[in-house]
């Protein structure tokens, strides 16, 4: 198989599994309302609750990326994509708001890795000439992951709103994609090569990345993802938003952040195409 079908293959396989990534994390946040009534949060505690898990989640992240160098990237995406649901359901019989952030934070951090890890796949596939643009359509799989989230959470709020914690059994449908990565997906050629000219010397850790000569970049790049971020997590309390302030339905709000996610995803790749051409 050519290069440029390998890179276009690796590319399809990354993106659908991040939609589905994304998918398992999105859940918590369309029950969100009813989890903050369920639990009894007032609106500080569900914000520092939100916080901590993104935090907890992120320096796990971490690892997990220094885990695909030493033991590659397609065996670490397929252990991260078989955990992640596992978590997700089990949030269905969270006694209280301890064991549910446990359960937030585990699901969050196998569902997060899929963004690191699908990304440095694309970019160690694709060809040069392509790369920044592949890696950057591959960001539409968070708006889609959310979109689809949304369009099969809404039937079970609904007409079965007392049974809303069920929403968090649609992360099994996620299960079978790990197959089509065992079976499909391979290691990237320059993974290999550096895994044999390291020999048996394990991968450098993260404070490589502070070196004098990456520390720059390093920052600048951080601070940009912290921002993003920043943003997204704001997001999250939109459905609270329209569901206690403004009085909405649950389903309705969910089935409106849900297309108002999927519209976006052209933004997506306008800015993928603008950042590769102009």
């Amino acid at each position: 198989m050519s290069d440029v079908r390998h890179a276009r293959r690796a590319f399809l396989i990354c993106l659908f599994g991040l939609v589905l990534a994304n998918f398992d994390h999105a859940l918590f946040t369309y029950v969100l309302p009813q989890l903050t009534a369920a639990y009894g949060w007032s609106d500080i505690e569900r914000g520092w609750y939100i916080a901590i898990t993104f935090v907890l989640a992120g320096l796990a992240i971490t690892q997990l990326g220094v885990l695909s160098d030493r033991l590659g990237r397609k065996r670490v995406l397929l252990w991260t994509l078989l955990a992640a649901p596992w978590p997700v359901v089990a949030m269905i019989w969270a006694p209280g708001t301890v064991a549910l952030l446990a359960l937030r934070t585990v699901g969050f951090v196998a569902a997060g890795a899929a963004s690191p890890l699908t990304g440095t796949i694309v970019v160690e596939e694709s060809p040069p000439r392509y790369r920044g643009l592949l890696s950057g359509l591959l960001q539409i799989a968070y708006p889609i992951g959310f979109t689809l989230a949304a369009l099969l959470a809404y039937p079970i709020l609904r007409w079965y709103p007392e049974q809303w914690r069920w929403v968090f059994a649609l992360a099994l449908l996620t299960l079978p994609y790990a197959w089509v990565v065992a079976r499909f997906l391979r290691e990237p050629p320059t993974w290999e090569r550096v895994r044999e000219a390291r020999g048996d010397a394990p991968p450098p850790g993260t404070a490589v990345l502070f070196r004098p000569e990456y520390r720059y970049r390093t920052i600048v790049l951080f601070l940009g993802q912290f921002l993003q971020v920043f943003a997204y997590g704001a997001s999250l309390l939109l459905i609270a938003f329209f569901v206690e302030a403004r009085g909405w339905a649950p389903e309705d709000a969910t089935l409106l952040i849900g297309v108002s996610y999927g519209l976006g995803s052209l933004g997506y790749v306008l800015a993928a195409v603008a950042g590769e051409f102009w």
